[in-house]
């Protein structure tokens, strides 16, 4: 009776060292999926500061040129009123003549 309880006794500590052993097995295995995950995590961070980063500078860019494109703009259209100017001062003088004639 003795040897059984003992035997009895044994038995439940395999058990329970068992199922701790299987909780400790589960543990680390969510323990190693929230380390991939969190791998992950700071890849897809990662690759969204580089888009970032890359989205600003083509804006920063774009933006430069805008402005660019508009002081041209304005210099093109100054000159098209200087010429406006020049050519309808160069009519009125032709216009002038003719009527002198």
């Amino acid at each position: 009776s003795c040897r059984a309880k003992l035997d009895a006794a044994e038995q439940r500590e395999r058990e329970t060292s068992g199922l701790r052993l299987r909780e400790h097995n589960t543990e680390m295995r969510r323990s190693m999926e929230y380390s991939d995950q969190l791998d992950t995590l700071r890849a897809q961070l990662a690759e969204t500061r580089n888009a970032m980063e890359v989205g600003q500078r083509d804006l920063r860019e774009a933006c430069e040129a805008k402005t660019a494109a508009e002081e041209k703009l304005a210099e093109v259209e100054q000159e098209a009123r200087e010429a406006k100017k020049l050519h309808d001062s160069d009519m009125q003088a032709m216009e002038a003549r003719v009527e002198a004639k």
